[in-house]
């Protein structure tokens, strides 16, 4: 008892009677502080302070006075609580209590971490699985996501995906931390060493198949979660999903896609709808695809100076601003041997491309169809929509309409192509703008799972997804 007083005292004073007291109170040794929280401490504190009930006065025997109580800083009250909140943080993972593992230094670390707990908030849903964010993306991006989300032992989840069950062996204390020398943080050793088993790993564990049915949602992909969901099993649940998408197979495919883009795929200038940032956007996004890949297959990325080749190789432009941009680059060694260099400087120089779309279009509204993708409606002076009929919808229209409806075929026509055929600016806008925003998603999840690319609790390192 005296070691677990010397945590909390602010002066070093460590009277007999306060320590008996606080005894009575139900704290006799360190193991105690498991069985308290922050309201716990708050009471044992009042009620030493205050205890009420009549004492012995010391200066007139045989007379009584009221209990004054024993005076507890403010100080060492927070300490006690951080004494507790430590104990349970150490009990999760079964290290040993003592009182150099609650030093003062350390209680400093458990504040910060405490503060992190409880200032936490949940990240958005993951994002469902679509064709322009496959499974592969997805589970990449999953660790990262479980990461950043915490469980009912405020643990993050990512500990129910760890790739190894057994939790890891309790290390020493390194010195002037809290953890042992492999980890940087007190999340990092919790998501390590924490059992696997308990009500509360259960409740964690349905939580993290709640989240990957969430993802899979809608695809064919559910059918790996089936054999699981009585038991709402998230563990097995991620490891069925890393066993049925991430074989071998899966990631030479995924090489060989990016490979095919990066060599075959051309950029001319014509297309008003594939700009030259979004034709670099793909070469990034492929390599940093290769990257992945290499965590699963052998497989060699290329270096800097191939990866540059490449795109100068892919411009196919007879633009003069291009072509000597290409030129200079090739003569510089710095930017041809710095990819992002060398994109920067091609786009700095790139002219923009100018729409040689249909002429003027009379577009009053947009719409949204089923599938989420937009359609114009051009509206004349009558109210007719300018578009093609059905036989039996054009008999519908009034007189006026018609004629409006023939006088705007006719102007639709002047090179012999029907109407229909003809796209206008304002839909080549929202097209490009569709395009840009799926490679810009894909990029940020390329990015965002390549922060995690060497974390033990993600796909890429599961013993399920190695080549044999």
């Amino acid at each position: 008892m005296r070691d677990m007083i010397g945590i909390a005292d602010a002066d070093g004073v460590d009277p007999a009677a306060r320590r008996i007291d606080i005894q009575q109170e139900g704290l006799e040794n360190l193991e105690d502080l498991l069985e308290f929280d922050k309201e716990g401490i708050k009471s044992l504190c009042a009620s030493v302070r205050k205890p009420g009930g009549q004492i012995d006065d010391p200066s007139n025997a045989g007379r009584k006075i009221n209990n004054p109580g024993f005076n507890i800083p403010a100080i060492c009250e927070k300490r006690l609580q951080l004494a507790c909140f430590a104990a349970r943080t150490y009990d999760l993972i079964g290290r040993a209590l003592s009182q150099d593992a609650l030093n003062r230094d350390r209680l400093k670390i458990f504040e910060q971490h405490y503060k992190l707990v409880t200032e936490h908030k949940d990240p958005d849903k993951m994002p469902g699985i679509d064709k322009s964010f496959g499974i592969i993306k997805a589970m990449d991006l999953l660790p990262s996501h479980l990461r950043d989300r915490l469980g009912i032992r405020k643990v993050p989840l990512s500990y129910v995906i760890r790739q190894n069950e057994a939790p890891a062996t309790i290390e020493n204390l390194e010195v002037n931390k809290a953890t042992g020398e492999s980890y940087d943080t007190i999340a990092d050793e919790l998501i390590k060493c924490v059992p696997l088993s308990g009500e509360q790993y259960k409740e964690d564990n349905a939580k993290v198949f709640q989240i990957l049915q969430e993802m899979v949602n809608g695809t064919s992909f559910e059918s790996s979660l089936k054999a699981h969901q009585r038991k709402r099993d998230g563990r097995a649940a991620y490891l069925a999903l890393c066993q049925h998408n991430l074989g071998s197979s899966k990631w030479d495919k995924l090489v060989e896609d990016a490979e095919a883009y990066m060599m075959r795929r051309e950029w001319n200038g014509k297309n008003y709808r594939f700009p030259l940032r979004v034709h670099i956007a793909k070469h990034r996004e492929a390599f940093n695809e290769m990257v992945r890949a290499t965590q699963f297959i052998p497989y060699e990325v290329p270096n800097e100076y191939t990866r540059v080749g490449r795109l100068i190789k892919s411009i196919q432009s007879k633009d003069p601003a291009i072509v000597s941009a290409m030129t200079h680059i090739q003569g510089n060694t710095q930017q041809r041997d710095d990819f992002e260099l060398a994109a920067d400087f091609l786009l700095l120089t790139a002219p923009k491309i100018k729409d040689t779309g249909s002429g003027p279009h009379r577009v009053s509204a947009i719409k949204t169809s089923k599938d989420g993708k937009y359609k114009s409606k051009s509206v004349g002076k009558t109210g007719v929509e300018l578009r093609y009929y059905a036989k039996k919808e054009y008999k519908k229209l009034s007189k006026d309409q018609k004629k409006e409806l023939m006088d705007w075929r006719a102007e639709q026509k002047p090179d012999g192509k029907s109407y229909h055929h003809k796209v206008s600016a304002l839909e080549q806008q929202l097209q490009e703008m569709r395009d840009q925003t799926e490679v810009l998603r894909s990029t940020i999840a390329s990015l965002t799972t390549a922060r995690v690319g060497n974390d033990e609790t993600g796909p890429l390192t599961n013993l399920l997804t190695q080549r044999n």
